[in-house]
């Protein structure tokens, strides 16, 4: 029994010490280190996505301007393309082609040199001209439109890098936020089971030493009721004893008393 109570005192105290540590936090998890690490991934989120990032922006003021000269000047955009052009290296062959074939059929139809012939070449070269420069301006246009097209790909690549930068960042924040949320709760329960286990820590000390009182006012009972029962019985020894003794010189006074008598009598009756 004395190893039960020395047990459950002992089982108190470590209970209410554990509950002290739980009260000021000590033992608990932290999230320090994983927000170091967390911390870490910022730099690096900079380094690999930033340049896109960068670029996406200076090609969307880019594009921005490219289609604002398209839709409000659109005329001044045609002849700022066209203003370059040189005749192709096919556009001479052509004309000849097409001279020396002229002139064939003037001969042959006898009208080579005439008034007619001249029109009619001014108005074949004219179109063999435009022609040129209308497959300069579509060449021109095309390319213009695959730059344009180059641009608005390096802005929509930068708009993707700052979508994944931004979502790596709010799943950042996300678990930072929930870390910290769990330490905060896991703080709250250590510290509530702390004030449950002091508590309960002390009752189990108070009763082991409650418990212990009791077991030495039983002793001290048990030991008083024995020393007044030997007392009793050593009274009731010692009662029984004076009896005995009164009694046998209760009998040694009744004999003396006898032995003085019976001389007196004899006396007497030889007196008479």
């Amino acid at each position: 029994m004395q190893n039960t109570r020395n047990f459950s005192i002992g089982q108190g105290i470590g209970s209410a010490l554990g509950g002290i540590a739980g009260l000021f936090g000590i033992g608990t998890p932290n999230t320090g280190k994983a927000n170091n690490y967390l911390a870490q991934m910022q730099p690096s989120i900079d380094r690999y996505l930033q340049p896109y990032i960068g670029a996406g922006h200076n090609a969307m003021g880019t594009v921005q301007g490219q289609y604002g000269d398209l839709l409000n000047n659109p005329g001044d955009m045609l002849s700022k393309m066209g203003a370059g052009y040189q005749q192709s290296p096919g556009y001479q062959y052509n004309v000849d082609q097409m001279t020396k074939a002229a002139n064939n059929a003037a001969a042959a139809g006898g009208y080579i040199g005439s008034p007619q012939q001249q029109e009619y070449m001014a108005k074949q070269i004219g179109g063999l001209a435009n022609q040129d420069y209308n497959q300069y301006l579509n060449n021109v246009m095309g390319l213009y439109g695959q730059g344009l097209q180059g641009m608005d790909n390096i802005n929509q690549m930068g708009f993707q890098a700052s979508g994944m930068a931004n979502q790596t960042l709010s799943d950042m924040l996300k678990t930072q936020a929930q870390l910290a949320y769990a330490d905060a709760m896991k703080k709250a329960n250590s510290q509530s089971a702390g004030f449950g286990g002091l508590l309960g820590g002390v009752g189990k000390v108070i009763g082991g030493l409650l418990l212990l009182l009791i077991v030495v006012f039983v002793l001290l009972y048990k030991s008083s009721r024995s020393t007044i029962s030997e007392l009793r019985l050593q009274l009731s020894d010692l009662s029984a004893r004076k009896q005995s003794l009164s009694t046998k010189y209760g009998k040694m006074s009744e004999q003396s008393s006898g032995a003085s008598v019976m001389p007196f009598s004899k006396a007497s009756r030889w007196a008479f």
